[in-house]
């Protein structure tokens, strides 16, 4: 029996700096690490690290197959707070 994975997280590989166009310090940006990993800042802090499946979909689709979960119901938070979401199927 394949499963959906309702919980999936995705990050976009960059994204503008918006501590500099917004004058505060504390907005995420994404550090890379190296070896398909990175971490997720605010500010100087990390926050969480992460895998290359959080912003490489291939990545992500290899995941599910591995754990034999055959689709995906991502959720995208925009900076307004408006939340989307759309289906992956494998």
């Amino acid at each position: 029996m394949r499963t959906i994975d309702i919980h999936a997280h995705f990050f976009p590989e960059s994204w503008p700096d918006f501590a500099a166009r917004f004058g505060s310090p504390d907005w995420p940006w994404m550090k890379p690490l190296g070896d398909g990993e990175a971490m997720i800042m605010l500010g100087n802090r990390g926050f969480r690290r992460i895998n290359q499946a959080c912003w490489d979909p291939t990545a992500r689709l290899e995941d599910l197959e591995r754990q034999g979960a055959g689709n995906m119901q991502p959720r995208k938070w925009t900076l307004q707070g408006t939340l989307s979401g759309t289906v992956a199927r494998h």
